[in-house]
């Protein structure tokens, strides 16, 4: 139908024409298809509004290609929350969503998504660190793949000059607590090696889950996690 109504008491009734789209187009992941308004998406994403003559006579649009699905995976509620987003619809952020629309953003260039996220993340970086340092080594290694490297130019200024020099410090300040996640061993040898140093140039009485992430860390990493134990004095008599 190409109006709605709506009946207020003592007012009488009211009509809205609906608006007339011609360019239906759907996005295409894995198995599943979402129906999108292209001429909608164009507002949002300077990706589409610049690459618009190469999607003129394609139905379907990829969210993921090769190599990028290497690297991130989309739920359903992610791409769902993209596709509001991207029509000019309220929509919530998830936890679970932050990194695949972080990256969808980035991709597509929807500068306004981008903000949000960056706001999420920096409200709740203490709990999304492990998935803010996963997602940014993610996003490198995909950038420096060959066939990745000249669609990304344009998108790696988010993350070219950025170390991870903010999250260190946030382990380093919650250093007993992070020791308990069993995702802090998985990280680089040579990060978690910045922030043991540091962290362990303060003398203090060794703590049991310090020792086992340790010993965590060398059953992952095997000998290259070695060098850990150049920072820290193991008490052979003390039983952890």
């Amino acid at each position: 139908m190409s109006f709605s109504t709506k009946y207020i008491e003592n007012e009488g009734t009211f009509y809205q024409i609906n608006p007339q789209t011609h360019n239906i187009k759907y996005f295409t992941y894995k198995n599943a298809r979402y129906e999108i308004d292209f001429e909608q998406l164009k507002l949002y994403s300077t990706f589409f509004l610049n690459e618009e003559k190469q999607f003129k006579n394609i139905e379907c649009i990829q969210l993921l290609k090769d190599p990028e699905t290497k690297y991130f995976d989309l739920s359903e509620s992610s791409i769902q929350t993209f596709i509001l987003c991207s029509h000019g619809k309220n929509f919530q952020i998830k936890k679970e969503d932050v990194i695949s629309l972080y990256f969808l953003s980035i991709k597509f260039a929807v500068s306004g998504l981008q903000d949000v996220i960056q706001s999420y993340i920096s409200n709740n970086e203490k709990e999304l660190i492990f998935d803010l340092l996963s997602f940014k080594q993610n996003f490198i290694n995909l950038y420096n793949t060959e066939s990745s490297h000249a669609k990304y130019v344009n998108s790696l200024y988010l993350f070219s000059n950025q170390d991870t020099t903010k999250e260190e410090q946030i382990l380093l300040e919650n250093f007993p607590f992070y020791v308990r996640d069993k995702r802090f061993h998985t990280l680089p040898v040579a990060l978690i090696y910045r922030v043991v140093s540091k962290y362990y140039q303060n003398p203090h009485e060794n703590d049991e889950y310090e020792i086992h992430f340790l010993f965590d860390c060398l059953d992952y990493h095997k000998r290259s996690a070695s060098v850990l134990f150049s920072v820290i004095n193991i008490d052979e008599n003390h039983k952890y």
